[in-house]
């Protein structure tokens, strides 16, 4: 038979104090002398007294609780980023409730209207592609954090990767080895992530002396499955010599394509991917990446959060947009073009 829990009323009890005592002991509220206050936390203890939150927040008015929305928990870079974000909310007391919405604007309401209703402090959300109505209606209510995407007519606090830069110096680093036929792949071209990545390498092509028109851009399914069969019904009809790859399940759906069509990495065709790939290094040959510092964004998001939570007004607060590095990472999977003769490596990190 279960032991009944504790209550406030028990540990007075013990303690020969008040209930208001108690709660101030345990609250570490002033005017509690020190005597008393230690007093109370020894029988507190003796009874495996737990404060009840539930109750805290009649008082407080605050749950002590966040929204976590992610696009697709599948993800990596997502997965990295809400454990990230979960551990600051747990340093301050925080509990994190962590929800997927599949990059469905119907999951993204849904998600949204779940934890509005359970009165979360704030939210962390990487928005869905789209209208996003719902949380328009919710960024004035709650304090706001975006994570790897913006959204038009929303004006809220943001952290992302330096998505330009990060693409630039992949098409650079591939230019550097001789390529001219170069594709860029991608998925939801809407996205604030994919429309600056592709800027970036529009920009690293146009400063090479090519033109727009002269860029192979391939929109594919960001699933690697179906990405892999996208990228090989392009590759079958198009034959560039190196692939910038905007996602990390796109690198490796373009990585199953070029094996079943029997060609080889980077003899055949040179890959740069974008994302802190895990199982980058375990394949033959290792993939060069734009890294992305996915744990940096996390703790960045929820530092942020908790600084809006921690002021008792946001009205006319400028919002702040902060841009985390990205990095180069230079493996094995890019090489010169086939029957040329090789540069020799970059120097990246």
């Amino acid at each position: 038979m279960k032991r009944p829990r504790s209550t406030i009323a028990d540990v007075a009890r013990l303690a020969a104090v008040s209930e208001a005592t108690v709660s101030r002991s345990l609250s570490g509220a002033r005017y509690v002398r020190q005597a008393t206050r230690e007093h109370v936390l020894a029988a507190a203890a003796s009874l495996a007294y737990h404060p009840s939150i539930a109750a805290q927040s009649l008082t407080t008015g605050r749950s002590l609780i966040i929204g976590i929305i992610v696009s697709d928990i599948g993800i990596p870079f997502f997965t990295t980023v809400a454990r990230s974000i979960q551990n600051v909310a747990l340093q301050h007391g925080y509990l994190a409730l962590i929800g997927n919405s599949d990059e469905a604007s119907a999951g993204e309401d849904e998600l949204l209207q779940a934890l509005i209703a359970r009165n979360v402090d704030g939210l962390i959300v990487t928005p869905v592609a789209g209208e996003n109505l719902r949380l328009r209606e919710v960024a004035d209510q709650v304090p706001l954090v975006l994570v790897d995407r913006l959204v038009d007519g929303i004006t809220a606090d943001a952290v992302l990767s330096d998505n330009f830069s990060g693409a630039r110096a992949a098409t650079q680093h591939l230019l550097s080895y001789g390529h001219i036929r170069i594709a860029y792949v991608t998925d939801e071209p809407n996205k604030t992530s994919s429309k600056e990545r592709l800027a970036g390498f529009e920009a690293a092509m146009i400063e090479a002396g090519f033109s727009r028109g002269d860029a192979l851009i391939w929109i594919v399914d960001y699933h690697a499955d179906v990405a892999e069969r996208d990228i090989r019904n392009l590759l079958r009809r198009h034959r560039p010599t190196a692939l910038v790859a905007s996602e990390g399940s796109i690198t490796l759906g373009a990585l199953r394509a070029i094996s079943s069509l029997g060609l080889a990495v980077p003899s055949d065709i040179s890959i740069v991917g974008f994302d802190q790939l895990d199982w980058g290094t375990a394949t033959a040959p290792p993939i060069s990446v734009v890294s992305q510092n996915t744990e940096q964004i996390g703790i960045t998001a929820a530092r942020l959060l908790l600084a809006q939570m921690s002021r008792p007004t946001r009205a006319g607060e400028p919002s702040t947009t902060v841009r985390v590095p990205t990095r180069l990472v230079d493996r094995e999977s890019c090489g010169p073009v086939a029957g040329t003769a090789s540069p020799g490596r970059p120097d990246h990190d």
